[in-house]
């Protein structure tokens, strides 16, 4: 990672710790003057950065992002409540609401960034569960209280942020599929999430948060097949770092150590700093701020580090076979997806008659990109003699984002627009007439997307 990437990275990192550390804050003050419980400093904090990918524009937004998150927070109270008294009904609540946060991907944008809002409250219940804390549920009012800090914490840093850093994730649908991508990946979180909490509940008991959240972590922003088994690796690698640094380096200072507070913190800024970097660094962030909390709260230690990383593996393994079995969203339909979006927004930038169009062009390929990982991992370890590969045509598009911001030749843009219709029409199956001689980068591109491979 270059300077210039972690100095892009810091600044968006500390704007979001500036939401955490203000809710931490706010949190600590009425926790000492109205007797706020401890458990809604955490979720408040939580929220906060959970919170931190969804940005709503303007007041009416701001507002119905308010009630959303209310109305959800209350039903996660509720959920938080089951899940000690009626362990079963809870899970199914909560399972539920992991999926629909998914589901809503396939509606429009409004909905969308509604479902993004259902998700978090459950979240948050995965990485603090109220035993840890004081062995109580929340209060309904105090738990709608911690999402007005977070959300409001959030609201007030917003401006800070990069103006075009992305606050959705548009729906997946790849073409001729009897259900769309959201829909599979919805059921996919739900028999993932159903079956950690099952064989947490039996192989690990009151620690089944650790199976759970591992699940729904290698399931989330499921890019395809070969994306979950990438991250699953990593979420394994980085739990098993993460969970040795929490349970091994702050075990001395024992329970309720301020010092683990402030390691906690630091290791979150890292954390968000590094995660565009590789998932390996995020995932061993979350597990070792989960394993952090779980330390102040007095059940950290090494007794608990073998469990732990088991947890992980269980919870893994869970939601790989899911994914790769059920519904199954393939990483070539998902890359073909991105290459057709990719030329699609590349047709528009090279013509004047599209203002946004160079910035839709780069979000594309920024969305492209999010499969490199994977691509990468599957040319090293199964197709190392391969002349020809799927992640070359992300090269090939890279190279071609040189061409976009080149407006002096106006002839040379009108030709390679022609061309990258051409490529579109050819690998869509229609008569787009006879073969240009294509640029070599759009050559690359064509090739990889009538080759179809499925890595």
């Amino acid at each position: 990672m270059s300077m210039r990437a972690v100095a892009l990275a810091v600044r968006p990192a500390a704007v979001v710790m500036v939401a955490v550390l203000g809710s931490l804050g706010t949190g600590w003050a009425l926790h000492a003057t109205v007797g706020a419980p401890e458990q809604f400093i955490v979720l408040a904090v939580v929220l906060a950065l959970t919170l931190r990918r969804v940005r709503p524009r303007g007041v009416h937004d701001s507002a119905v992002a308010a009630g959303e998150l209310v109305v959800v927070t209350v039903v996660a109270g509720l959920t938080g409540r089951l899940l000690i008294d009626v362990p079963w009904a809870g899970a199914t609540l909560m399972t539920a609401g992991l999926s629909i946060g998914i589901l809503a991907r396939r509606y429009r944008p409004q909905v969308r960034r509604a479902g993004r809002l259902v998700a978090l409250p459950f979240v948050a219940l995965l990485v603090t569960p109220a035993p840890v804390v004081d062995g109580r549920p929340l209060p309904l009012g105090w738990a709608v209280a911690a999402a007005g800090v977070g959300l409001a914490w959030n609201l007030a840093v917003a401006p800070l942020l990069p103006a075009g850093a992305p606050t959705s994730e548009p729906a997946e649908t790849p073409a001729r599929r009897r259900l769309d991508a959201p829909t599979r990946m919805a059921v996919q979180m739900a028999l993932g999430v159903g079956a950690a909490f099952v064989f947490g509940h039996l192989l690990f008991g009151q620690h089944w948060g650790w199976t759970v959240l591992s699940a729904f972590l290698v399931a989330s922003g499921n890019r395809g097949r070969g994306d979950v088994v990438h991250k699953a690796g990593l979420r394994v690698a980085g739990a098993l770092g993460g969970t040795v640094l929490a349970s091994v380096a702050v075990a001395p200072l024992g329970a309720g150590h301020r010092g683990t507070l402030v390691a906690l913190f630091a290791v979150l800024f890292i954390g968000l700093v590094l995660r565009e970097r590789s998932y390996a660094w995020w995932a061993v962030a979350v597990t070792a701020i989960v394993a952090l909390l779980h330390a102040y709260y007095g059940e950290g230690g090494t007794s608990a580090l073998a469990e732990r990383v088991l947890g992980v593996l269980v919870g893994s393994v869970l939601a790989v076979a899911v994914a790769w079995f059920v519904l199954p969203v393939r990483t070539s339909d998902v890359l073909r997806r991105r290459l057709f979006d990719c030329l699609a927004a590349l047709t528009d930038a090279l013509g004047d008659d599209v203002p946004d169009a160079p910035a839709r062009y780069a979000s594309c390929l920024g969305r492209l990109e999010e499969l490199a990982p994977t691509l990468r991992g599957h040319r090293r370890v199964l197709a190392r003699r391969a002349t020809h590969h799927p992640v070359d045509a992300l090269g090939a598009l890279r190279g071609l984002d040189l061409h976009v911001d080149v407006r002096a030749d106006a002839r040379y843009r009108r030709r390679l627009r022609a061309q990258t219709v051409w490529v579109r029409r050819s690998a869509a199956g229609r008569d787009a007439g006879p073969r240009p001689d294509l640029v070599p980068e759009l050559a690359v591109v064509h090739r990889v997307l009538c080759a179809g491979r499925r890595p």
